[in-house]
C-alpha cells in the first residue's frame, strides 16, 4: 500500500478523533477556552 493511500484511508479517522477529543475537552471543562470565547461572541453579538 502506498502512503498516499494509506492518508486517503485514514485521514478522516485521524481529524474525527481529533475534533472529538477537542469537543470532550471543552465539554468537560466549564471554564476552558473555546466555551468562554463562544460565550462571549453570543453576549457581544
Amino acid at each position: 500500500m502506498l502512503p498516499t493511500e494509506w492518508l486517503a484511508e485514514h485521514s478522516a479517522e485521524l481529524v474525527a478523533n481529533a475534533v472529538d477529543s477537542v469537543l470532550d475537552d471543552v465539554t468537560a471543562d466549564q471554564g476552558h477556552d473555546r466555551r468562554l470565547r463562544t460565550l462571549i461572541a453570543r453576549w457581544i453579538g
